[in-house]
């Protein structure tokens, strides 16, 4: 079905006919009529439509369809309430092979996303257990109170959290507590260390790039029982 966009003709042939655009590389068009408007439909991205839905405003919806362009997914609005727009409609009919390319597409953005998400938690250090080095700040001694050098190292034992307000946002920060090699211990916000080789706590890439797999796969047939119903009706 693809999608299907109405045209209403107001000026048609000689003898009042609806004359039809003719089809190009990307849409075919169809004569046709909708509650007495003669016009013809667009029809769009036939064999590439992977999911449809609606967005409720305040007053008004709108209706999207995402489709395979070859190169990405692109989200477009066929039809709205805002406007006249009765005679247009969408429908889930993506081929296997569309459907292997777009979750392909969208397995690399998730993995991106996922290595990026990934190489920022590796820094993090309000993880217990993690090796961190004193960097700003000087945190005292929780017994002596005896301050901290630069350069201390330590392992997190405890991590807490505290909300510091501006003139208009709750802002979280992280505290830890700091256990060095010696048993001193200290405690200071999160900002003020920083993880010591980070990158033993990186994900493995082949493990980044199966959880993208899942959640590509999830975001192409997950999202409504029409595309479940597509999917599963593939075989695939």
């Amino acid at each position: 079905m693809a999608i299907r966009t109405f045209n209403i003709v107001v000026y048609s042939g000689k003898e009042g006919n609806v004359i039809l655009p003719e089809n190009t590389a990307t849409s075919r068009f169809e004569l046709g009529e909708v509650d007495g408007h003669k016009g013809y439909y667009e029809i769009r991205y036939e064999g590439a439509v992977l999911r449809e839905y609606e967005r409720n405003g305040y007053d008004d919806s709108d209706f999207y369809a995402d489709v395979w362009t070859g190169e990405t997914i692109r989200s477009i609005e066929y039809a709205s309430t805002r406007g006249w727009t009765y005679g247009n409609s969408a429908r889930v009919d993506a081929t296997p092979e569309v459907l292997a390319a777009a979750a392909a597409f969208a397995a690399r953005l998730n993995f991106d996303s996922l290595k990026l998400a990934d190489e920022k938690q590796a820094t993090n250090p309000a993880v217990k257990g993690r090796r961190v080095k004193v960097v700003k700040g000087r945190p005292a001694n929780s017994k002596t109170k005896a301050l901290i050098d630069y350069g201390t190292e330590g392992e997190v034992f405890w991590v807490g959290a505290q909300v510091n307000y501006n003139r208009y946002i709750r802002i979280p920060e992280y505290r830890v507590g700091v256990r060095t090699d010696d048993g001193q211990t200290f405690f200071t916000p999160a900002k003020n260390v920083e993880v010591l080789n980070p990158e033993q706590y990186r994900t493995p890439d082949e493990d980044l790039k199966v959880r993208a797999q899942r959640n590509a796969v999830g975001q192409m047939y997950g999202h409504n029982a029409a595309m479940m119903s597509h999917y599963n009706a593939l075989g695939l």
